[in-house]
């Protein structure tokens, strides 16, 4: 995972290492090591400067993300409720154990879960906190996360794009609210936001 800044690069880290300072978690993905690369004729990426050095870590090798088994609709229409309930299980435990250890985590989406398989059992964990804050602690941050999952009381602040006055704290209530959303999207195949546009989302309330 290659970051822009140093600053984020940082904080990631930082993060990754509070959550599994009890050794390796079977909720957040392994942290393994630090890295600088040069980004020599684009070679890492065509988004990113070329003969750019960028910092990154380097983090335990997973599989699909959630996000992508839910758009392969021939496979993820097979998928019964059962192993739906068992992905909404998980989630929570993950969710929680990031809150217990003093985090908002901010960016609960379905792109930010992935699948690991240890022999015949498969498992989902967490990636990407560079948007994460501490609980209570730290007023809203201009940083935006992805919409679909972002509380309408933040929406708001990010819509009248002035922080200069906020004192919102995030607490526990802003992911409950991202889960709330993927549960939806898990069992509906939509997002909130399609189903209101479509006039049908009252038959989920």
């Amino acid at each position: 995972m290659l970051f822009r800044s140093e600053a984020k690069k940082e904080k990631e880290y930082k993060i990754l290492e509070k959550l599994q300072e009890e050794g390796k978690s079977q909720y957040v993905v392994t942290l393994i090591n630090e890295v600088q690369l040069k980004n020599t004729k684009h070679q890492i990426s065509e988004t990113l400067r070329e003969d750019k050095v960028y910092s990154g870590i380097i983090l335990e090798k997973g599989e699909d993300t959630l996000r992508e088994r839910m758009e392969d609709l021939e496979c993820w229409n097979l998928v019964g409720d059962g192993t739906k309930r068992d992905y909404v299980i998980q989630i929570l435990e993950i969710v929680s154990f990031i809150n217990r250890k003093g985090f908002v985590w901010r960016d609960v989406k379905p792109s930010n879960f992935v699948f690991f398989k240890y022999g015949k059992v498969e498992i989902l964990k967490a990636i990407d906190f560079e948007t994460s804050m501490e609980r209570n602690k730290e007023p809203i941050a201009e940083t935006k996360c992805t919409s679909f999952y972002t509380p309408p009381e933040i929406s708001r602040l990010y819509l009248s794009d002035d922080f200069s006055n906020t004192s919102h704290y995030v607490d526990e209530q802003y992911d409950a609210w991202s889960i709330g959303m993927i549960i939806l999207e898990i069992f509906g195949g939509k997002n909130y936001f399609e189903f209101e546009r479509n006039g049908d989302h009252e038959r989920f309330a």
